[in-house]
């Protein structure tokens, strides 16, 4: 993922989900903070970095995923048993 990719794929998170991301961050990387959020330059990120939140981003997709899937079955049980 190139970093305009993963730019983007932050920004399509929930704020709860970025959150998780600057856990990783704020003590590997310099930010800064003003009422409109935090800012990183990313162009400043290592390789480590940059695919630790790569992983964090898919495993956030996946669960998302996982998670739709689980509930559409819940919902046809429910629908089947009324």
């Amino acid at each position: 993922m190139n970093l305009r990719e993963l730019r983007d794929k932050i920004n399509q998170l929930q704020d709860y989900e970025k959150k998780e991301i600057f856990i990783i961050l704020k003590n590997k990387v310099k930010y800064t903070q003003n009422k409109n959020g935090l800012f990183f330059n990313m162009s400043s990120w290592t390789e480590e970095i940059k695919e630790m939140v790569e992983k964090l981003i898919i495993f956030i997709e996946e669960n998302k995923h996982k998670l739709k899937q689980r509930e559409e079955i819940q919902n046809n049980l429910i629908e089947k048993s009324i």
